[in-house]
């Protein structure tokens, strides 16, 4: 969900308690949209032209979560995909606000070739489950249940006032919002748990 002009305003916020979180959603008549399994990769040059203005280039894949220890032809054809450009906008501290386009792909399988014929790279994967819900009395706002190696998030991206709303209505405050991505939030824990820092992936996708 973008708001006028392009832009994306979004946090995240931590859950410690999934159960607690889950309950909360269900007092506030949360309706669940979606359930999925996202690969997500960032594509920069070799050297990192992107990521050093700010910058960022994404292809994201994504599954229906039922599919996703599957392979072959189902799981192929089940597979959509988004191409997301984002580009810092200054200013703001509380939130995360950045230019944000997108390309939604039905058949996203050859963009990876074609970004490195154009000279990117991939250099960070990530994986999450992600579980979209609506809440009633924001009809602009979006929730996302982010289940992560790293642990649990909750993501939510519409205008400011709808988000301090709904942070509110699930228990969190201002001090817990989240505008680091999950690149910084990945090498956060690495460097806390002296582990390298690789891609972000489940403990069977990892190389």
């Amino acid at each position: 969900m973008k708001s006028p002009g392009n832009y994306e305003v979004e946090i995240k916020l931590r859950v410690a308690d999934r159960a607690g979180l889950l309950r909360k959603l269900r007092h506030l008549r949360a309706r669940m949209v979606r359930r999925l399994y996202e690969l997500n990769t960032l594509y920069d040059t070799p050297s990192r032209d992107l990521g050093r203005s700010g910058r960022l280039l994404r292809l994201r894949l994504e599954a229906p979560l039922a599919l996703r220890a599957r392979s072959g032809a189902a799981r192929r054809s089940a597979t959509t995909g988004i191409i997301t450009f984002k580009s810092p906008i200054t200013g703001f501290s509380r939130y995360k606000v950045r230019r944000e386009m997108e390309i939604p792909l039905l058949d996203p399988h050859n963009v990876a070739s074609i970004f490195e014929e154009m000279g990117f790279r991939p250099w960070f994967r990530y994986e999450k489950l992600r579980t979209r819900y609506r809440l009633p009395g924001f009809s602009r706002l979006q929730v996302d249940f982010d289940e992560t190696p790293i642990g649990l998030f909750v993501e939510l991206e519409g205008k400011r006032s709808s988000i301090d709303r709904a942070a509110r209505a699930l228990g969190y405050g201002h001090k817990d919002y989240l505008t680091a991505n999950y690149w910084a939030l990945y090498c956060e824990e690495c460097r806390r748990r002296d582990r390298p820092i690789r891609n972000m992936m489940f403990p069977h996708r990892k190389k």
